[in-house]
């Protein structure tokens, strides 16, 4: 843990050295990420909707909050702006279609990405497939954009997840779904070697979590098979931070 702190500390005061003391930090996905960061009201509910100023809020509830909470805390004195733009029942398409506004807009140096579950529970609804080739392109389309207009911007992806808890694992069609976020999982990973992002294998971290149920059972982790609990929440900061102060140690762009 004291590794990891330097690193943050290192990593943290270089970025904002190079961005001449202004650095951009963005969590951006669905409900996972989202926490009902700006007391949303009515759902699903936009950015501009929500109240930025509350700083009981702001970033939500969750692991980007609790992300936020440790760099922002390790470096006070490094002038880095953290958003949220998470944003609940979102699929890939979605977001893409906010992403001009939500992450384009903020000028990003850092972008964090979740998405794809959503993805997954629309086609479960319709009784359809997903387009896998078009989500990938989706996905890379975004991350291009971004990388055009910024070169040196860091991205983070993390991949989708699901578990056989709740009203989730209870469904029928939980086995499709289940392929289904695999194979989106597999493509986030294909998509950010391509980028040059850190991987963060949330799905990894789930399916170990879930899978010992000697002490604790499942749903300790995620309660309805999609959304984690607070404890989960936390050891998905902890991986994200892992995977941060690796990617500032041996930066990939």
């Amino acid at each position: 843990m004291k590794n990891l702190r330097r690193l943050l500390l290192a990593g943290l005061s270089m970025l904002a050295v190079s961005a001449g003391g202004a650095y951009n930090y963005l969590f951006i996905g669905d409900s996972i990420t989202d926490g009902n960061w700006g007391s949303p009201k009515g759902w699903p509910c936009p950015s501009e909707k929500r109240n930025a100023a509350d700083q009981n809020h702001i970033y939500g509830h969750g692991y980007a909050e609790m992300t936020i909470g440790v760099l922002a805390s390790e470096n006070p004195d490094t002038a880095v702006r953290y958003f949220n733009r998470g944003i609940s029942g979102n699929t890939l398409s979605q977001m893409a279609d906010r992403w001009d506004k939500d992450a384009l807009a903020l000028d990003p140096d850092l972008v964090s990405v979740l998405i794809g579950i959503n993805d997954v529970h629309e086609a479960l609804k319709k009784g359809e497939e997903i387009d896998y080739s078009a989500w990938e392109s989706k996905l890379d389309s975004l991350l291009t954009i971004t990388q055009e207009r910024k070169p040196d911007v860091r991205i983070m992806l993390g991949t989708p997840f699901t578990a056989r808890v709740g009203k989730v694992g209870a469904s029928s069609d939980y086995g499709r779904g289940l392929e289904m976020t695999r194979k989106l999982a597999d493509i986030v990973r294909k998509v950010g070697a391509r980028h040059g992002a850190a991987i963060v294998s949330y799905d990894e971290l789930i399916g170990k979590l879930t899978a010992d149920t000697t002490h604790v059972p499942a749903s300790y982790w995620l309660w309805d098979g999609i959304h984690p609990t607070t404890q989960c929440h936390a050891l998905m900061s902890r991986l994200w931070l892992e995977k941060y102060a690796e990617q500032v140690k041996e930066p990939q762009l």
